[in-house]
């Protein structure tokens, strides 16, 4: 399932962590050997910025917690307790973006220790684009950007997706997990 609801965050928080992704990121281009891409990615949770990035932090989460909340009862999973984690901050420029069919979970992880708690992805758009859209494989779906939009789905094979390549404009997002938060699930 994958769940999407627009307007979860005003353009004018959307235009601040632009703005602060612009002004406060050193910014440095990286080349992803496997697609050739172009990128610009910032962990929010390494950066020496998070402080900055604090007031941000607590709207995503108040968020996150109201749309997980829904999510999980679509699911009829129940609520159980989970972690937001994750808070990766991207622009992707024109031809940009992780275009390579991926899941957040793969099948064969040398990281599964640090995965298997990971049970769904969260994006926010931060920006309106007419293309580079997300797409979804199996489910043959096409996501578009919207500011302020945010789409959850399972983090499984099952949902592998990319972003389009056909991206010809700047696209920002920032995104990240949600994981079973064991110990506070089983007292």
């Amino acid at each position: 399932m994958i769940y999407e609801e627009k307007n979860t965050l005003s353009k004018e928080i959307c235009d601040d962590m632009i703005s602060w992704y612009e002004n406060k990121i050193t910014r440095g281009e990286n080349v992803d050997i496997i697609s050739n891409e172009i990128r610009d990615d910032v962990s929010i949770s390494n950066c020496d910025m998070f402080e900055s990035f604090t007031p941000f932090y607590d709207k995503l989460n108040s968020v996150i917690r109201e749309h997980a909340k829904n999510y999980l009862k679509k699911l009829k999973t129940g609520q159980g307790y989970y972690k937001i984690t994750g808070y990766k901050l991207q622009k992707s420029i024109e031809g940009g973006g992780f275009t390579m069919w991926h899941s957040e979970l793969p099948i064969f992880s040398q990281k599964w220790e640090m995965l298997r708690e990971r049970f769904a992805t969260w994006t926010f758009y931060l920006n309106d684009t007419d293309t580079g859209y997300t797409d979804f494989y199996h489910q043959n779906l096409s996501i578009k950007p919207e500011t302020g939009k945010l789409v959850i789905w399972p983090s499984y094979h099952t949902h592998r997706h990319r972003a389009n390549p056909d991206l010809k404009e700047d696209k920002y997002i920032i995104t990240g997990w949600l994981e079973t938060d064991y110990e506070r699930n089983r007292k």
